[in-house]
Formats: C-alpha cells, sequence, structure tokens
C-alpha cells in the first residue's frame, strides 16, 4: 500500500481513477470515470492558479473539484480550501461530497479528520481543512 500511497501523492488523477467513489442521484456508490476531459481537468487543476469553467450538469465537474480539494488536503502542503456557494444547503451538499470521497477510501490511505462545526472538515494530521460556505457580501 505504501508504493499505492506515493503513486496517489504525486498524481491527482491516479488517485481519483483508482480510489474515488461518487455517489449517484439515486444513491447508487460509483466508481469514479476515466473520462479524458477528466483527466485534463485535473491536470489543470493540478497546474493551474486559476481557472473558469464553463459547464452544465452531469459533467461530474463539481465530484472532481470536490475529490481534488480532499487530494490537496491528504497529499499537499497545509492549505486551507475554501468553497463558497449560492446557499447553506449547496454549501452543505459540498462538504458531504468531500466527506463521501475521504469516507470510500481504503482505511489504510486514511488518517483522522474532525469537524469543528457544519461547514469543515479538517485534515489535523496535514494541517488542512476544507471551508464550505454559502455567498454573502463579507465571505472569505
Amino acid at each position: 500500500m505504501e508504493k499505492e500511497i506515493e503513486r496517489c501523492f504525486c498524481d491527482p488523477w491516479y488517485f481519483m481513477k483508482n480510489y474515488v467513489y461518487t455517489l449517484e442521484r439515486k444513491g447508487q456508490k460509483t466508481k469514479y470515470p476515466d473520462y479524458d476531459y477528466l483527466e485534463e481537468f485535473v491536470k489543470m487543476l493540478n497546474s493551474e492558479r486559476l481557472i473558469i469553467v464553463l459547464k452544465s450538469r452531469q459533467m461530474l465537474i463539481t465530484w472532481t473539484v470536490m475529490a481534488f480539494i480532499v487530494w490537496d488536503c491528504m497529499f499537499g502542503k497545509s492549505s486551507d480550501n475554501l468553497v463558497i456557494s449560492k446557499r447553506e444547503a449547496e454549501a452543505r451538499d459540498l462538504l458531504h461530497r468531500a466527506k463521501y470521497v475521504y469516507a470510500n477510501l481504503p482505511g489504510s490511505m486514511k488518517a483522522s479528520v474532525g469537524e469543528n462545526n457544519k461547514n469543515v472538515l479538517e485534515f489535523p494530521g496535514q494541517n488542512s481543512r476544507i471551508i464550505s460556505l454559502p455567498s454573502s457580501p463579507d465571505i472569505g
């Protein structure tokens, strides 16, 4: 497993296509798909500072971003990842996706995580966290 963790550390795409599961609308656990456009998107997430994404529903962009943020919290340097959505319900959904990705990883890959409130998922061993908040004039 150590070699697998090293591969995941070096390559977020490898991590996603081999270890990430998503949740279908009907509640079905689904292996993250190996689509070329998602691979390219993950490479851009990993290399570019700013990205503008024009997307439609059912492209798995939201799942991909949340899985990438989980990867960053697990394998990157200490970081705060702020995700802003329109409303509180969407903010909770985004954090739920991150929790789902993490919960479905193999046990040997996980470290301890914690929540200090409903909007934060912490990775204390990596000094990282995911913060998901609804938009407001003074956000961030």
